[in-house]
């Protein structure tokens, strides 16, 4: 006989429910209702809040080319890096799985740049491939015969930061798509070795499809990490150069209400970068939902 005892009073269940619902309150329903009214202030020297303006601010920001850059610059971004590192993650968590040797040695080796704080591999990534003093910098020049300098460079610069977070993020997607792979029933890959299918056939036909769940989720937080990262790689390196070809949303924020002290003009932003990742991660879900396959 089971020992779990059922509560059948609404204020118990309230009552227990109570420090979560608190919690939630205070650090992100109250600070999200708090910056969408902040939106509707100017702001005064120092970042104290001035004049109401209803919802002009919101409107001028729209109009405001330097955002509309940077949220072009975002999705491009964002379109970048959430499948390249998706693509990227599932071929080498599929390689580790499927080697027979070194399997830990080769865990190790692609998830721990996402062990190190983003500061510390934006730094990494500035040693390696500053344009005057980088390690690997001139052996680009050799092979390619470019000009390698992404400080004047908007193309090469973007995808500087693009590549360079794919690198960093990595690590997180290997460790839930090899936990994805181990979950495959040995059985199945017994007869697949049987019958001689190729191991690339395997995994468009039958492991992705398997794994689809697991995909989605890394999907929907690839997409949110699209928005929301990316930051210490732009600010460290590139600082939104040149000429705005990296000025990400989440940098021309810091930039509002950091850099200028407009805290009503960075709520307004923070609030359509909220909008614009939780639209599309929804409806990411919603599009996914009749192709996947849960098991069962």
């Amino acid at each position: 006989m089971s020992s779990r005892k059922a509560y059948d009073s609404t204020w118990q269940a309230a009552l227990l429910l109570l420090p979560t619902i608190a919690i939630f309150v205070i650090f992100l329903y109250w600070p999200a209702l708090r910056t969408i009214w902040l939106g509707f202030y100017e702001t005064q020297f120092f970042g104290q809040q001035g004049t109401f303006v209803g919802l002009q601010q919101y409107w001028e920001i729209l109009m405001w080319e330097k955002y509309q850059n940077s949220v072009i610059v975002t999705l491009k971004f964002a379109v970048v890096s959430v499948f390249g590192t998706l693509i990227v993650s599932i071929l080498l968590a599929y390689w580790i799985y499927t080697v027979e040797r070194g399997k830990t040695a080769y865990m190790i080796a692609v998830i721990w740049p996402y062990a190190m704080p983003g500061a510390v591999a934006a730094t990494v990534l500035l040693i390696l491939l500053h344009p005057e003093i980088g390690m690997i910098s001139a052996p680009i020049e050799s092979l390619t015969g470019m000009e390698w300098d992404w400080r004047v460079h908007g193309t090469q610069a973007f995808w500087l930061v693009a590549l360079g977070t794919i690198w960093f993020t990595l690590g997180y997607d290997i460790i839930f798509l090899l936990a994805a792979f181990h979950g495959i029933p040995e059985s199945l890959n017994e007869t697949t070795r049987l019958d001689g299918v190729p191991q690339w056939r395997m995994l468009v036909s039958v492991y992705l499809p398997l794994i689809s769940p697991t995909l989605l989720f890394l999907l929907v937080i690839n997409t949110l990490g699209g928005f929301f990262g990316g930051f210490a790689m732009v600010d460290l390196v590139t600082n939104g150069g040149p000429r705005g070809a990296t000025n990400l949303m989440i940098y021309q924020l810091y930039e509002s209400g950091f850099r200028n002290f407009n805290i009503g003009e960075a709520a307004v932003q923070s609030v359509y970068l909220f909008a614009i990742a939780v639209v599309l991660a929804v409806a990411q879900i919603v599009f996914s939902d009749k192709r996947i396959h849960y098991g069962g």
